[in-house]
């Protein structure tokens, strides 16, 4: 179970207060055991409605501008009740909870901005700047509030998260009738009423809402104006009605209880807010089905559609509040019509349950923490396989950071990809500041494990030098990734390729006590597998993107007596293919028949290397041009062969024939594959391992394929029956091939049916990303405390020093020692697959206390 401290100001009637409510009405008890701190012992209004919900509700007093005392008792209780997070709301709660949760430590802080305090000095935005450093996530009722809190709190944008208010439908039924309000107000029924709700201060500008009343009441006589709230304007705004003539027009009702009833009888509701967040009392309106005319401030344009659900005028403007409010009385289907639109509006967008599951996700995702991708270069123009991959798992709701060892570069960005550029973690390629401070931390806080990782890579990668030079050349910037995955709760890292990113991987596991994992594509398990042994036996687990490579893998540890002998090393190896989004790459148009005075339209992508063949294929469109055959080729991709090919292109003649797109986006990409008869990828199997991802677009596309035998092609193509396989590095196999889709449509569009069903089967980005989500998402349950559910743990004894296929930790908070990946703290060892409990507790204390001197 997640323990949650929400600290608030007070407990008095508002918005944030009710939103609080709703969100503890709603939540699951079962996974969230809230508990609610007030900073105000007086000002309790609805202090009843919260502890009726059965949770433990504590007041502090605080009093003054720093209440030293206040500081002391929140942070006594977030040390004696240890919870995971503290979620603040409003401004006196952010700087108390915030400093207290900083100096308690080791918990997840939260803060709720409601709106765009115009109000605060700039030491006030000095203190925010320097505790937003310190906060996990800042949530935000209304997008407006993004640039407010990017210019004037330099608040990174990946903290920002923007969940609405929401409310309980089922509370706007059985409302009074509203013709009962007016009776008790004294108002005959033919009266219209328009209102507004909230405090009697400057934010919400009430001069403007009666001087737009003073117009009102020239145009229309049989209006009453009703002002519900209390505050320190009061006085001065009843003396600024009689002013205008309007006090008997002008009812202040302050505080109520039955607000629901009152907005209820209202004809138009009004707020000429100055700022504003996400207004509460809008919603309840339009819950109310009330057409709402309200100023252009802070959400309430995000929550009011003008001219559907409401109108919008600018902040001051009474006399464009008057003449919209005027509109809508005049017109009782254009006021009923809105009311319909505004009340769809709210529960589809804005219903209670929408942000009770979003505020459940963000507290289990940062219980639970994150997880932590390296790449060598995010995004990459060549690596879309990648963007795909990690956009769907953003999509199925994983938490991540991701960290780039190497700027990007690419001159072309797919537009998929843009998203992630202020969001990616990059750092200089020369050292730089926080760099250095991070490498000195680390190196004086955690000597002997900086040391231990140097002289880890000197040692395993001294054979071979290329490798060694790129380690040491990011690991500076890997032990600065590795202090910002320990700040941001990264529960595991991945190495998305199994060279350099794996052993940063490897290195931020071991300098952060976190398990670590990779991804073995082709190249980098194939070429060079200086250390590929070791960082399969420390790793979690390792995905790799064919049965081919799994196979190769294992046949690398065969000389590993510890590793051979254990029977869960082929689970620990797990295939998941690259996959596309089945939805963007479709086609339902088979293949047409070739008109005579249409050329045969032959397709290749990749990016232009030797191992991609595109020699042999300008080899074989020579001998289709030779034997009269009408066609036109493209190849579409940049590459440092692209002149040399061009070259070829130009000596054989072939320019009308071929042409060259140059580096290309996927979205320009896409049309291409529409309209191509032929896909042809003659890659050579010497120099290429994997399944090209480029061959999965087309065979989506319903395409036919033309490729080479590679060793992993089988789990992708059967030659024949959903596509063709041509030997290597000949180029009459390819023009024949070509030839024979080119005479036959049936076949053409026989592989290209069974070429989506290949891919449908097995390729589905979206199955694909659950299944890696799936692996992230169980590894918190086995890395948790059973007695505490607590993540933060101590790694202090290596389980084979007790013959123990586990690693034995201590958790930080209650002291509880266990084996991690064994759920149950009873089961402590494990012999001939068999779990043993009497005695087994006694033998790991005993040795812990040899060993480690316990």
């Amino acid at each position: 179970m997640i323990k949650v401290l929400i600290i608030i100001d007070n407990l008095n009637k508002g918005g944030a207060q009710q939103q609080v409510l709703e969100f503890i009405k709603g939540c699951n008890r079962d996974k969230f055991d809230i508990t609610l701190c007030s900073l105000d012992t007086e000002n309790n209004y609805m202090f009843a409605d919260f502890q009726s919900q059965n949770i433990k509700v504590i007041l502090i007093k605080q009093r003054g501008k720093f209440c030293i005392s206040a500081l002391i008792r929140l942070y006594k209780l977030m040390r004696l009740e240890r919870f995971d997070i503290i979620h603040t709301y409003l401004s006196t709660a952010d700087y108390y909870g915030r400093v207290a949760a900083v100096l308690a430590g080791r918990v997840k802080i939260i803060t709720s901005i409601r709106n765009d305090d115009l109000w605060k000095q700039w030491y006030h935005i000095l203190v925010d700047r320097l505790l937003n450093y310190f906060t996990d996530k800042i949530i935000i009722n209304a997008k407006n509030l993004i640039n407010f809190l990017i210019k004037k709190e330099k608040v990174d944008i990946s903290k920002i998260i923007t969940i609405y208010n929401g409310i309980d439908i089922n509370r706007f039924t059985n409302n009074r009738n509203p013709n009962d309000i007016k009776c008790s107000l004294g108002l005959e029924n033919g009266v219209f009423i328009v209102g507004m709700v909230g405090r009697l201060n400057k934010q919400k500008d009430y001069p403007t809402f009666l001087r737009a009343a003073k117009s009102i009441l020239n145009e229309i006589g049989n209006v009453h104006f009703l002002v519900i709230g209390e505050g320190g304007q009061k006085g001065y705004l009843m003396q600024l009605s009689e002013e205008l003539g309007i006090y008997e027009k002008v009812t202040f009702m302050g505080l109520r209880d039955d607000i629901l009833n009152i907005i209820n009888a209202m004809d138009v509701f009004v707020l000429t807010s100055i700022y504003e967040g996400c207004p509460n009392v809008i919603m309840e309106s339009m819950a109310l089905k009330k057409p709402v005319v309200a100023t252009h401030a802070g959400g309430c344009a995000e929550l009011i559609s003008d001219g559907i659900t409401g109108y919008i005028a600018r902040v001051g403007d009474y006399q464009g509040i008057a003449d919209r409010i005027i509109h809508l009385l005049r017109d009782d289907n254009l006021r009923k019509r809105m009311g319909e639109q505004g009340f769809i509006k709210i529960k589809e967008q804005f219903n209670s349950q929408i942000m009770i599951s979003r505020i459940e996700n963000l507290y289990r995702d940062l219980a639970e923490g994150k997880v932590g991708f390296i790449m060598p270069q995010f995004p990459r123009y060549d690596e879309t396989f990648i963007m795909r991959e990690i956009l769907e798992l953003q999509k199925q709701g994983l938490n991540m950071m991701i960290f780039s060892l190497k700027t990007p570069q690419d001159k072309i960005i797919h537009k998929e990809a843009e998203r992630f550029l202020n969001t990616v973690i990059n750092l200089p390629f020369f050292l730089s500041l926080r760099m250095i401070l991070s490498n000195v931390y680390f190196l004086l806080r955690h000597p002997f494990k900086y040391l231990g990782c140097l002289c880890l890579v000197f040692t395993r990668y001294l054979r071979s030098p290329r490798v060694l030079i790129k380690a040491l050349a990011v690991f500076p910037k890997t032990v600065c990734f590795a202090g910002i995955a320990k700040r941001n709760n990264v529960r595991i890292v991945h190495g998305y390729w199994a060279t350099t990113p794996a052993v940063s991987a490897m290195i931020i596991s071991r300098l952060i006590d976190i398990p670590f994992s990779f991804t073995g594509h082709a190249h980098d398990i194939y070429v060079d597998t200086t250390g590929l042994k070791e960082k399969i036996e420390k790793a979690k687990f390792i995905l790799t993107c064919t049965a081919h490579n799994k196979q190769y893998l294992l046949s690398l540890l065969n000389g590993s007596h510890r590793i051979a002998n254990n029977s869960r090393l082929s689970d620990k190896i797990i295939v998941n293919y690259h996959g596309i989004d089945l939805d963007r790459f479709s086609s339902d148009t088979q293949n047409k028949r070739i008109r005579d005075d249409e050329p045969l339209r032959i397709l290749s992508v990749g990016s232009l290397l030797s191992c991609k063949g595109f020699d042999i294929l300008i080899e074989a469109c020579r001998i289709l041009r030779d034997r009269g055959i009408n066609f036109e080729c493209i190849i579409a991709g940049g590459g440092p062969l692209e002149q040399q090919l061009k070259q070829k292109v130009n000596e054989l003649g072939l320019n009308t024939n071929i042409k060259f797109t140059g580096y290309i986006t996927q979205e320009k990409l896409i049309p291409l594959y529409q309209r191509a008869h032929i896909f042809a990828l003659p890659v050579r199997l010497d120099i290429h391992w994997g399944i090209p991802n480029v061959l999965l677009e087309a065979m989506a596309f319903k395409i036919p394929v033309i490729t080479t035998a590679l060793p992993s092609m089988p789990e992708l193509i059967k030659d024949g029956e959903n596509g063709l396989i041509i030997p290597e590095k000949n180029a009459g196999a390819l023009a024949d091939a070509i030839r024979l889709l080119w005479s036959d449509l049936p076949l053409r569009n026989e592989l290209g049916e069974r070429a989506r069903q290949a891919v449908e089967e097995r390729f589905d980005i979206k199955r694909n990303a659950v299944a890696i989500k799936n692996i992230f998402k169980d590894l918190p349950e086995h890395n948790r405390c059973v007695n505490c559910n607590s993540s933060v743990f101590k790694r202090i004894i290596r389980g084979r020093d007790i013959h123990c296929r586990h690693d034995v930790l201590l958790c930080r908070k209650c002291g509880l020692i266990f084996l991690e990946g064994v759920n149950n703290a009873r089961y402590y060892y494990e012999e001939e697959d068999k779990y043993w409990r009497d005695g087994i507790q006694e033998r790991i204390y005993s040795d812990i206390a040899i060993l480690d001197g316990f």
